[in-house]
């Protein structure tokens, strides 16, 4: 979420947990674990909040706001190198406007973070933005408007590369960048993608598993 947040021109509040999984669990994240997410969060420009829950009883866990003081006390005398940080703008996740798909978003985080990217989420009322990149991802199945396309053209047109997950429609003003001819989806449900001879950053040198609807496309 603070990845998402520091490339709004707003500012913001970033809340984690001290549970590991939700509220009321009643469990408490490592020291080193908060000052990790505490320093993320100032790092990326965020206020940084922490949430907790009072037992039935109406009482707090002391353990609990030691830790707290503890890891709020080691961003504070770090707070010289953390804040007023900016990132690499190398890598940037295209999301609409309207979106709710937080699985499209999810599973490219989950690829940024496996592939060590350093990668920021644009929305489409900034999509201009897009030139200070040099990749823009489109996640599985987010849809945008016409200028946003024409936009992810010009980017691309002029020198920007454009990876798009999930299929293409090839109706699509986008699908003519791709530099091939669609044939409709594949019987198969798994494949491989050799990323070998590939200039995309962090990249295996193996193939590499995918699953799911698989598209057919030519060179043209």
């Amino acid at each position: 979420r603070s990845r998402f947040a520091r490339t709004t021109p707003v500012a913001t509040q970033v809340m984690t947990v001290r549970f590991y999984h939700g509220w009321g669990d009643l469990t408490l994240k490592p020291v080193a674990q908060q000052q990790f997410e505490y320093s993320l969060m100032t790092a990326h420009g965020g206020v940084v909040s922490t949430g907790d829950q009072v037992n039935v009883d109406g009482t707090l866990h002391d353990e609990a706001y030691r830790d707290f003081h503890r890891a709020i006390t080691y961003v504070d005398e770090r707070r010289a190198i953390i804040a007023g940080t900016e990132s690499c703008r190398e890598i940037v996740c295209l999301i609409p406007d309207d979106c709710l798909d937080d699985d499209a978003l999810l599973g490219f985080e989950k690829m940024a973070v496996e592939l060590k990217w350093q990668a920021d989420y644009l929305q489409e009322c900034d999509i201009e933005r897009i030139f200070d990149y040099q990749l823009a991802v489109l996640p599985d199945g987010l849809q945008f408007g016409d200028h946003a396309l024409e936009t992810i053209s010009r980017f691309v047109r002029q020198g920007g590369k454009l990876l798009v997950s999930g299929g293409l429609d090839e109706h699509s003003p986008l699908f003519e960048l791709t530099g091939s001819r669609s044939h409709g989806l594949s019987r198969h449900r798994t494949g491989h993608l050799d990323a070998a001879g590939s200039d995309l950053p962090g990249l295996p040198r193996l193939p590499l598993l995918l699953g799911g609807p698989l598209a057919l496309t030519e060179p043209t």
